[in-house]
């Protein structure tokens, strides 16, 4: 089974691939039958040797390639796609991936950083319609893009996250943490373990939300700036939102940016007179 996995939501994208090392059988033996592998200098031939391996003491094995899409994306992929000297052709590949065994589950990461902001996340779901390796493995593939959640769809995340973990929390409170700690899963996740704990199985309530997860709010002022700096509109706006629903105030907000801009052009002007990075730090 070949997947296809692409974005820049890496949490999600994680558990889903530990739904597929289910697969592999006992814990202690995964790690035995995954192998990991750059796509970046990869030959067809290696790759074809990878996925013929037999699994050892376990039903399949789980071959994971990275970056190996992205080797065809654009000017690069037309380069790569006439290199059939150094085995880069899509073909090569395509067929490698196109006989796999039934013992072998073979994944194709092109993860997309989060820090390239929603332009590139856009860019890279366009570009795959054009990516030669893509167009010839993905029709017998499962594809699936992890994107980043909306502000408006966190709070059913957070309820979803918090029933699996069998943690009962209220609407309001999901609302709340999602406010609070935006867009970040891991996290997300990590604030919602720490509130069942201390709730101790009873309904987490937006009160418990406030005393235990109140200095997430240190960490959204940064978040906005950074946001506004980098031109992240989207980003922006979302830290925003949390930031002014838990009561940040604009006049700190002000504060926070021209200290940051003030800081930028002090680096600048050190970095010119040819100070080093321990120097000026």
């Amino acid at each position: 089974m070949l997947y296809i996995f692409t974005g820049s939501d890496d949490f999600s994208l994680k558990e889903r691939l530990k739904q597929i090392k289910l697969a592999l059988g006992d814990e202690s033996l995964s790690s035995a039958n995954t192998t990991m592998l750059e796509g970046k200098n990869l030959t067809a031939a290696e790759l074809q040797n990878y996925v013929q391996t037999v699994p050892f003491l376990a039903p399949a094995r789980l071959v994971i390639v990275n970056g190996l899409l992205e080797r065809f994306e654009g000017s690069k992929g037309k380069a790569a796609a006439k290199d059939t000297a150094s085995k880069t052709s899509p073909d090569e590949f395509a067929r490698a991936l196109s006989n796999l065994p039934p013992t072998t589950l073979a994944v194709l990461l092109d993860y997309t950083s989060s820090k390239d902001g929603d332009y590139r996340e856009k860019e890279k779901v366009s570009s795959l319609a054009s990516n030669p390796l893509f167009k010839l493995v993905s029709p017998g593939a499962e594809v699936k893009h992890f994107a980043p959640l909306s502000a408006q769809n966190l709070p059913g995340w957070v309820m979803q996250r918090a029933k699996q973990s069998s943690i009962q929390m209220s609407v309001p409170a999901a609302r709340l943490l999602a406010r609070f700690v935006g867009a970040d899963l891991w996290a997300l996740s990590s604030e919602i373990e720490k509130l069942g704990l201390y709730a101790q199985g009873r309904v987490i309530e937006e009160a418990d939300v406030e005393n235990m997860v109140g200095y997430a709010q240190e960490v959204n002022i940064f978040a906005l700036v950074d946001a506004v700096l980098d031109r992240k509109v989207k980003d922006a706006q979302q830290s925003l939102a949390a930031f002014t629903a838990g009561g940040g105030s604009p006049g700190f907000l002000l504060f926070m940016l021209v200290r940051q801009l003030r800081l930028m052009v002090r680096y600048t002007a050190l970095k010119k007179r040819g100070l080093k990075e321990a120097e000026i730090f």
